[in-house]
């Protein structure tokens, strides 16, 4: 989601503030000044809770994680070369909600 270094999220001594569930928070500002950032939300997945994965707690079902350019792309390196080697395990590709497939395929 957008999140606006204004409106909800205020400018204070070099610190955002925002309120959540009554609590205020304070988190060290990374740039001066007024603008917009992306903040990605994650809720825990069946696979979260299949492998007891700790990153969420029992109190809270969400995780904010306000990522970089640079993190962006290595998730994008990352998923890229799953479905390659997935590709090379099975020997063929997919269709489905993110379809990969090579060229191999296709040629007969």
């Amino acid at each position: 989601m957008i999140v606006k270094r204004m409106d909800k999220v205020l400018r204070e001594n070099g610190f955002f503030i925002y309120q959540k569930h009554g609590e205020t928070i304070r988190v060290p500002a990374a740039h001066p000044g007024d603008g917009v950032g992306v903040v990605v939300v994650f809720e825990p997945s069946q696979l979260d809770r299949d492998f007891g994965t700790r990153f969420f707690y029992p109190q809270k079902a969400e995780l904010y994680w306000f990522p970089r350019d640079s993190d962006l792309k290595r998730i994008q390196t990352m998923m890229d070369k799953s479905d390659k080697e997935t590709f090379d395990m099975r020997g063929k590709g997919w269709n489905g909600p993110k379809p990969y497939h090579e060229l191999q395929e296709f040629i007969i």
